[in-house]
Formats: C-alpha cells, structure tokens, sequence
C-alpha cells in the first residue's frame, strides 16, 4: 500500500511539470523503436524533477527524460537502454518482485533475492546496448551510466527502471561493460523468487 502511494505520488508530480519532448528526440526515439522492431513506443516527456531517463507505468509506460542536454550519441544510447527495458516488460517484473516481497515480507531471503533480480535486469539491458559496440563506445556508455550516480538524486520510484543506481551497482556494471565472456543474468536469482511464490 505503502509503494502504491508513494508510486501515485511520484507520477503525479513528474507529470504535473512534465512537457513534450522536442520532435528530434521523438524522432530518434522512433527510429530506435523500429531498429528495435518494436509495433510502438512509449509515450516521451521531459520533466525537470527528474535527473536521469526513468521509465514509468505497466500498461501505457512513459519514459520522462531530464532537462538537460545530451549529445547526440549519448541521446541514443540513453533512448536505447530504455526502450529495452520497455521491450522486456521489465515494470511489470519489478512489480511481480514487490508483490512477491508484501506476501513473503518477513524473510529477508525474498527482499535479497529481489534486489539481485533488479540488478540482473539492469546488467542484462547494458548486454543488449554493447553488443557490437566496439571499447570507444562502450566507455561512451559507460560515461552515460556514470552520469545517472552524479545525478542520483532525482525523484525516483521503485515501480520504474532508470539509468543509475548504487554506487556498488554501477561499479558492477562498469566492470560487466568490458567483459567479453559469455553470461547468464539472474537465473538463479530470478528462479528463487517466482519458486517463492508457491
């Protein structure tokens, strides 16, 4: 009850201040979408009361960037990692992961199991973003990561994806970006959590 509040309260005051993003950053959004083959993509608002990408919403997301200016590189990459999250559904995960912890709230177990899974989410997206990239572009989209702890202090909420995160997170995904070896996200994390249903 307690996220759902705090949930209703965030995108309520996101949206209040939020205004359409400017027809070159749709633009590229779109093409992105359709590289992507995705059939549509979410809805695109810049709001000043938040300091890295964050996408919002299980049935009709919405991605709400910050005000600021991002080269045109660094505008793709951040657009991408979004629009992966958006292609995996991975909201609606995170939510599957909070109802899991409300039911199994008193073991501590579940609560870590969930806050890996979360983590495999992010590290199993910047996979997707480097594939084919070569070391100049994924020190690029390294900068692009950095960028989401210096500007940590964004309103955020725990129903969203967004591009920061902990200082300990980053640091893994930093080190994930120039690994070249083959990996398997969250198997195990993910698995113990949907077994906890049962």
């Amino acid at each position: 009850i307690l996220q759902a509040v705090l949930y209703g309260w965030f995108v309520r005051r996101v949206q209040r201040f939020a205004r359409t993003a400017s027809p070159q950053t749709q633009d590229i959004l779109h093409l992105l979408a359709s590289e992507m083959n995705l059939k549509r993509s979410p809805a695109i608002l810049v709001s000043p009361l938040v300091q890295t990408p964050v996408l919002v919403g299980i049935f009709k997301p919405i991605l709400y960037l910050p005000q600021r200016e991002y080269s045109h590189d660094e505008k793709r990459l951040t657009l991408r990692h979004e629009l992966v999250h958006y292609r995996r559904h991975d909201v609606l995960y995170k939510f599957i992961f909070l109802l899991v912890c409300a039911v199994h709230w008193y073991n501590p177990v579940v609560w870590l199991l969930s806050r890996q899974a979360a983590k495999d989410i992010e590290i199993a997206c910047d996979d997707v973003i480097v594939n084919g990239l070569d070391n100049g572009q994924r020190a690029l989209y390294g900068q692009v990561i950095l960028d989401g702890i210096i500007r940590k202090r964004s309103m955020v909420s725990v129903l969203s994806t967004q591009l920061g995160g902990s200082k300990r997170t980053i640091k893994q995904r930093l080190k994930n970006l120039f690994d070249f070896k083959a990996k398997r996200h969250g198997a195990l994390a993910l698995c113990a959590v949907v077994l906890s249903l049962g």
